[in-house]
């Protein structure tokens, strides 16, 4: 069975994250209509030059999926904890997400969640809703932010309820799944950044722990 990857074309302005249309091109081989699996999805019956309606591209994360070992829960003061991170092409990031304390669903408080520019510039913010204990959090942004290539970004959470886990020393090396990389603590002036205050701001201290946040 032929393969193929999808890519934007040079020169064109690449989704923001939303689903698309795809137009079949005609071919020399094979005998229309076409039977076509993108990402696990099958569209029956294509004929070239028809549509190819509502694929939805997929997902990045820093951390694919739960932590090897469950970080710790700490108690402090409210706090802004967040994570540098570069992307090696450009794209969209379409929200934040943390992993939560082991009695975030019981503890008061709010979380919110922020994607800032390395300079400390905020690109956006949201609410996060439903919050459970132990689990990954996620908050989709109201739009998409496009980032540049191979420039450093901060994603953080703010927590109003004292509770968070942590990995101390957890940036001693960087960390990279596709095309998305944590930066190691040398590299990146100091990783696993914070910020104390009672309302979110821009996390530029550093102790090198990571804080489990994470970019979509």
């Amino acid at each position: 069975t032929p393969t193929a990857t999808i890519a934007v074309q040079p020169g064109s302005n690449p989704c923001n994250g939303q689903s698309f249309n795809l137009i079949l091109s005609n071919t020399a081989t094979g005998i229309s209509p076409f039977d076509l699996t993108i990402n696990g999805n099958t569209y029956s019956d294509i004929a070239p030059g028809a549509l190819i309606t509502t694929f939805t591209p997929p997902t990045e994360k820093l951390w694919p999926g739960a932590p090897g070992v469950v970080p710790p829960t700490n108690e402090d003061a409210s706090v802004t904890l967040g994570v540098k991170f570069k992307s090696s092409v450009s794209g969209y990031v379409k929200g934040v997400r943390f992993y939560s304390s082991d009695d975030a669903a019981l503890a008061p408080g709010t979380y919110t969640g922020q994607l800032w520019s390395s300079d400390g510039t905020l690109l956006a913010s949201g609410t996060f809703s439903n919050v459970t204990s132990s689990d990954w959090q996620e908050l989709v942004f109201t739009t998409p932010v496009l980032i540049s290539a191979n420039t450093t970004y901060v994603a953080s959470y703010h927590t109003d309820g004292t509770k968070y886990v942590g990995t101390t020393g957890g940036f001693s090396a960087s960390t990279t799944n596709g095309s998305l990389t944590a930066l190691d603590n040398v590299s990146s002036g100091g990783n696993g950044v914070y910020a104390y205050g009672s309302a979110a701001s821009f996390p530029g201290h550093s102790v090198g722990a990571n804080y489990w946040v994470d970019v979509m």
